[in-house]
């Protein structure tokens, strides 16, 4: 990648600094920070887009938290589930529990599990999908 910008050597309390040259305005020089700050990447604009796609799938993918207060899973299947009980002393929504349930047309199934009568699902989210490892040839 062809750069724009190059470092100038002036030393401004011992450290190095670089600045636009001319003309020597504020606005000028914070434009020139940032594109230097760009060209530090190392990236194409493409890249950064492509960067910046990826980080909001992977982000709407490790949130996907649903409140049981606004629904219920739909559909018969294991869920992550987030939980808390009335019986263990802590001040309200500062402790969360989590397990893995099974979840069908009866609700939750607390079977075989460490929630009782005192435990509440506030949240769940689908299980990610199975690990699958990738063999490079």
């Amino acid at each position: 990648m062809h750069r724009l910008t190059e470092e100038n050597l002036a030393f401004l309390k011992g450290k190095s600094w670089v600045s636009a040259t001319e003309p020597y305005i504020k606005d000028i020089d914070k434009i020139y920070m940032k594109l230097r700050e760009y060209e530090n990447t190392g990236l194409r604009p493409e890249e950064i887009e492509k960067l910046k796609t990826s980080n909001t799938q992977h982000h709407s993918q490790s949130s996907d938290w649903v409140s049981t207060k606004d629904r219920l899973p739909d559909k018969h299947d294991m869920y992550i589930v987030a939980w808390t009980d009335e019986t263990i002393p802590a001040p309200p929504n500062e402790i969360h529990f989590y397990e893995m349930l099974e979840f069908d047309k009866d609700g939750w199934d607390f079977f075989d599990t460490v929630l009782d009568e005192n435990s509440t699902v506030i949240a769940w989210q689908p299980l990610p999908k199975p690990y699958c490892e990738v063999k490079n040839d």
